[in-house]
């Protein structure tokens, strides 16, 4: 054990897994798809590229006239609404170290080797990158203003190294508090109401403030923020400036040391895995499921999988959340945009097909290993698959429920535009049911629905949808072409024929899912075997 602390050996592990992770990025170019996923995802990038730089000039000078017309105020509100920003984003979308999991932790591996694979991997993700090219036009717009240089410079510095330091911080230490099964349900309902957040601020945020004791708005200025803002300013004093670029060095040390002292812990063998069934609880589970698969005859058998579905719905935190979040965003720019009017109804609508794209997409992916069941079982594939689209069917139905309530509550619901709506939803049901039960039966991805926490609530996102570029094609063209058409209705005021042409495609697409249904039965057996394999698949 001793040689592992060798610096030659942290040189060759470095390097093994470079090439590891190279070879694993050449392997996955071997199909046509993959191929054609990357240059998507290229394409993206780099119109992501062009939309950063423009944000990054206009913070930029956003900064050059605050420091030059002395607006402190106006600083400290844009750092402080970065930083939330920049920590809401990484929280939300989990971006941690996916790369380096505690797999790593089988082989010899000394801690620093270990501490820099898990803070490193992930300093390339969208937040850190828009985060810290932000910083570099804040520092670039104050050096132009004539900002004291190198203040400004370790204040920069230690203001990105602080959020990195910070979003770490706070992933590690939820991580551990989200191995507690009641506060995670706590956590999912505070999620819940994070949407509800920037609009409650932008319309109280004075009134809050005005009525905080004075003691913790002048402790306040002692936030990253305002200690930015203030290692910027021309105008204060040198000792003002030196002590907020200290303070900020201080702040990003102390967060560091919270993270080295998680990643200690875990490198030393801390488990947070709940005790979950053992084999043999699983297996009488899976028992029980197939024999009632196989006395309920092939007319009960799309009842018995609509049931199951419902069963782990239930006892999935996680899904739950992913199901209410949707109808969340959705009140909330419905209180914004609730002058829209009749639009509000078909527009959420077609938002709301998103989510079903993505659900309809992957049905075997929460089986996992349970997807056996219907292979041994002497059932049809069809009833499978129906019963899964009914359980996706009636969640969709209750969210339209609930949309509805939602639309005359916020504004007004105009005939046709409830017609328009009704007729899409039938179209998007048909199109992602034809699409996703061969998709789910072909490529299936894999989802732990036994975890939630921060790791597993983004694998889940990621997973829904992302079987190949032609489900991503589909998952969004069909949104797409309800928007086009909503967007013509509203431009040449042909709401009737939108509505009409609607219907006719929904009719065609019902027709195309129902010879789709059909055609599940004849799936070979070999493509099956290689579905059931991946869901079998541990992690």
């Amino acid at each position: 054990m001793v040689e592992i602390n060798k610096a030659s050996i942290a040189r060759d592990q470095y390097r093994a897994l470079m090439q590891v992770r190279w070879v694993l990025f050449k392997r996955s170019l071997r199909s046509k798809e993959s191929v054609v996923l990357l240059v998507l995802r290229i394409i993206f990038w780099s119109i992501a590229g062009l939309f950063v730089l423009g944000i990054c000039i206009g913070f930029g000078f956003a900064t050059y006239l605050c420091v030059e017309k002395g607006r402190y105020g106006t600083l400290t509100g844009s750092l402080g609404l970065l930083m939330v920003i920049w920590q809401g984003y990484v929280l939300l979308r989990s971006t941690t170290s996916h790369n380096v999991s505690r797999e790593l932790l089988r082989f010899p591996m000394r801690f620093r080797t270990y501490a820099s694979l898990w803070t490193l991997s992930g300093i390339f993700d969208m937040p850190t990158i828009l985060g810290g090219s932000l910083t570099l036009a804040i520092f670039m717009g104050a050096l132009l203003a004539d900002a004291p240089p190198i203040p400004a410079l370790f204040a920069a510095l230690s203001f990105f190294l602080l959020n990195v330091a910070l979003s770490r911080t706070v992933l590690l230490w939820m991580e551990k508090l989200l191995a507690k099964r009641r506060i995670r349900e706590v956590v999912v309902l505070l999620f819940s109401f994070v949407g509800f957040l920037p609009y409650l601020m932008r319309n109280y945020g004075k009134a809050i403030m005005h009525h905080l004791p004075q003691s913790l708005r002048n402790g306040m200025q002692w936030l990253p923020g305002s200690l930015f803002a203030s290692a910027l300013m021309r105008n204060s004093s040198a000792a003002r400036v030196w002590s907020s670029a200290f303070a900020l060095v201080l702040l990003t040390v102390v967060f560091a040391s919270l993270v080295l002292l998680r990643l200690r812990t875990l490198y030393r063998g801390e488990n947070l895995h709940e005790a979950t069934d053992g084999p043999r609880t699983v297996q009488e589970k899976r028992k029980i499921h197939e024999k009632r698969l196989r006395q309920g005859g092939s007319s009960k058998v799309p009842a018995i999988v609509w049931e199951n579905e419902f069963r782990k719905l239930w006892h999935n935190g996680s899904a739950m959340f992913q199901l209410v979040s949707p109808l969340l965003i959705v009140v909330f720019f419905g209180i914004r945009w609730a002058h829209s009017g009749p639009y509000l109804l078909p527009g959420a609508t077609i938002y709301l097909s998103l989510d079903l794209g993505g659900k309809a997409s992957n049905s075997l992916g929460a089986d996992g290993p349970g997807a056996q069941v219907y292979r041994m079982a002497p059932v049809s594939m069809r009833d499978v698959m129906l019963g899964k689209n009914l359980a996706t069917f009636t969640i969709y139905a209750a969210q339209m429920v609930a949309l509805i309530a939602i639309a005359v509550f916020l504004s007004h619901i105009v005939p046709v535009f409830a017609v328009f709506s009704a007729c899409f939803a039938m179209f998007a049901l048909s199109v992602y049911f034809a699409m996703g039960n061969k998709t789910s039966l072909r490529r299936p991805v894999r989802i732990d629905a036994g975890k939630l926490d921060i790791q597993s609530l983004r694998a889940q996102r990621r997973a829904r949808g992302a079987n190949s570029w032609r489900t991503l094609v589909v998952l969004f063209g069909v949104p797409g072409f309800g928007a086009a058409l909503l967007t013509l209705s509203a431009w040449y005021h042909m709401d009737w024929l939108m509505t009409a042409v609607m219907f006719a495609c929904a009719c065609v697409a019902a027709v195309l899912y129902k010879q789709q249904l059909a055609s599940l039965d004849r799936i070979g057996a070999a493509e099956m075997e290689t579905a059931i394999n991946i869901l079998s698949k541990t992690n």
